[in-house]
């Protein structure tokens, strides 16, 4: 699979592992961007078994994501979500990953069966409504106050090291 954009190929440059997996990588970033923005422990995350990590405070039910043997176009992030308000949950949830395609490809680039399941998760009626809130996001990821920690993410997840809260 070609790099869908060759203007962020250069801007984010990811390991060979990653080619191919492109879509979920940015996919999953930006659910992790958005966790840390809330001051979520990241437990774990794993970029289809090509890029993984386990936090060494990551709870027994979280230790198998580092091994999962995931497949094509599969990730996931593992936080603690359990203190989110509802409004905050669902924006993580739905909106997160979708925020980071946009600002890597200028548009959703995940298969629609995947948008269905985070519609779903956060609630929202239709791709279009996640849209809706996944702009703001992916302006704040780009060049706004979420920039600095979505290119932390970027660059740590790459290379399958910690991702935890900054403290500015």
């Amino acid at each position: 699979m070609e790099f869908e954009s060759e203007k962020q190929k250069d801007k984010y440059p990811l390991p060979e592992t990653l080619i191919g997996e492109e879509v979920t990588f940015f996919h999953e970033a930006g659910h992790a961007t958005m966790a840390l923005a809330l001051g979520l422990d990241i437990y774990a995350y794993n970029i289809a078994g090509q890029v993984s990590w386990l936090s060494s405070t990551a709870p027994e039910s979280k230790r198998k994501i580092k091994e999962a043997k995931l497949g094509h176009m599969e990730g996931v992030v593992s936080y603690n979500s359990s203190k989110l308000k509802k409004e905050e949950d669902k924006i993580l949830l739905a909106a997160a990953g979708v925020a980071g395609e946009l600002v890597a490809f200028d548009h959703i680039a995940s298969p629609t069966k995947d948008q269905l399941h985070d519609r779903r998760k956060g609630g929202f009626e239709s791709i279009w409504d996640i849209q809706k809130v996944a702009d703001t996001l992916a302006n704040r990821f780009e060049t706004g106050d979420l920039k600095e920690t979505f290119d932390y993410v970027i660059t740590n997840m790459s290379q399958g090291l910690e991702l935890k809260v900054q403290n500015s």
